[in-house]
């Protein structure tokens, strides 16, 4: 089902190596912008995006080297993808030319002190760049002119830098901070991204598997289209209504139009055995699934319904025993009757088959349908009284697991034992004649 989410290639330039920096070669100007700082696009083989910052670019017209760390200690999840830049700058007071940022190809540092690493390009050739411009509160936007790729990998990036705005008065003059944007064009522009949604979702908007909806994700309205539904989805609390896609399908698409990668704060891991782990940042916080599902199983408010349960399941077994002795009780009743039939000429083996045919009909049928009631009643009633401390749903959700081993013997031994008790009560051959003369004699 995750195959389907993740159906268009990746755009960027591979980083070759595991490099623990990057060295970019940028131009900027002659111009006259306010603090200009470049800023990288990466993705790493999870498809998290990272906007890391490379330095400020000196608007003088001059090429100059810049440096930045990734990983000091090789910790990425290679290999590394180069996605595009963003260069953000203060909003100049007048209208001034069009402005252009050349990015040379880089280099992949193999340590963090090295001076020389393995060169590759900036952006990849024949492939089409999108370029998208955005400001802050206040001023005029700035206007994406143009990209071209020149020859070597390098690109070359022409904007018009926008104006600021002049509000005077008890607002004063705010400072507008804007920035461009280019990145290899994302292959799925145009298309929704493929996604699984909970039944929830589809049932309270009145969508189904095909239809298109947008999802606003980080101001930006994203297009998704399901294509499969599913009951619930991890971090979901039950019956919550969501939306999974493919992360690197939608950092591409946000970086197509200028937004910055989602932050990732949550990770889930499928593992074996006990897990440890370690140089996790600050403030980080782990749960385990089964630690999570022991915590509710030993919560008060959901064992007292547990156990309240499970008494009524052994006072339906005891109910079912003192069943058992008074049919096996009640049998010798029928012992004139069984008399007869011995008189009138029937083996007593005979007259034990019949009885435990008759016997086991009933039982089984009782047996079988009691089986069936209690597990009917088990997924009923259980998930609707087990609570958390909190009074809310568990999560993660209860899961109803009948013992059918422990059940299907209860219902055999509950089927078998009054049939072998009635047929080891038949009486032997020649009782019956002395029963007829006694009802003779009465």
């Amino acid at each position: 089902m995750l195959r389907e989410l993740a159906g268009v290639p990746p755009v960027g330039v591979v980083i070759p190596g595991r490099p623990a920096g990057l060295k970019l070669t940028a131009r900027l100007g002659p111009s006259h912008l306010g603090q200009p700082v470049l800023y990288v696009g990466l993705m790493d083989a999870a498809g998290i995006g990272y906007l890391l910052p490379a330095g400020t670019i000196p608007a003088d017209g001059r090429a100059h080297s810049l440096t930045l760390m990734i990983a000091p200690q090789h910790r990425a999840d290679y290999p590394l993808r180069l996605t595009g830049f963003t260069l953000q700058f203060n909003l100049p007071g007048a209208r001034r030319p069009a402005e252009t940022l050349v990015i040379s190809g880089g280099e992949a540092l193999p340590e963090a002190r090295s001076q020389k690493g393995i060169p590759f390009p900036a952006t990849a050739a024949g492939r089409p760049l999108a370029f998208t411009a955005s400001k802050g509160t206040g001023g005029t936007d700035p206007i994406a002119v143009r990209t071209h790729v020149l020859p070597g990998g390098a690109l070359a990036a022409t904007f018009q830098p926008g104006i600021v705005a002049q509000l005077f008065g008890t607002q004063g003059v705010p400072t507008s901070s804007a920035a461009v944007s280019v990145a290899e064009s994302y292959q799925g522009i145009g298309r929704p991204l493929a996604a699984i949604v909970t039944r929830s979702m589809l049932t309270g908007s009145g969508l189904h598997i095909g239809s298109r909806l947008n999802v606003s994700i980080e101001g930006t309205d994203v297009p998704v289209v399901p294509v499969a539904a599913v009951s619930n989805l991890p971090t979901l609390a039950a019956g919550n209504a969501g939306v999974l896609v493919d992360q690197r399908a939608l950092a591409d698409f946000l970086q197509a139009y200028g937004v910055p990668p989602p932050a990732i704060t949550e990770w889930w891991l499928r593992t074996s055995g006990r897990l440890t782990l370690s140089g996790l940042p600050p403030g980080t916080s782990t749960a385990v699934w089964a630690g999570l599902a022991g915590s509710l199983r030993a919560d008060p408010l959901a064992l007292a319904s547990q156990q309240a349960l499970l008494a009524s399941a052994v006072a339906a077994v005891l109910l079912a025993l003192i069943g058992v002795l008074v049919s096996v009780a009640t049998a010798s009743g029928r012992a004139r009757d069984l008399a007869l039939l011995d008189a009138l000429g029937m083996p007593p083996g005979q007259v034990a088959r019949l009885l435990a045919v008759e016997q086991a009909i009933k039982t089984a049928a009782t047996s079988v349908i009691g089986l069936l009631f209690g597990v009917a009643l088990s997924r009923l009633i259980v998930p609707a009284v087990t609570l958390t401390a909190q009074a809310a749903r568990p999560v993660p959700p209860l899961v109803v697991q009948v013992p059918w081993l422990a059940a299907a013997i209860i219902a055999i031994v509950m089927a078998a034992v009054p049939t072998l008790a009635i047929m080891l009560t038949v009486p032997r051959s020649g009782s019956g004649a002395a029963i007829t003369r006694l009802e003779g004699e009465a």
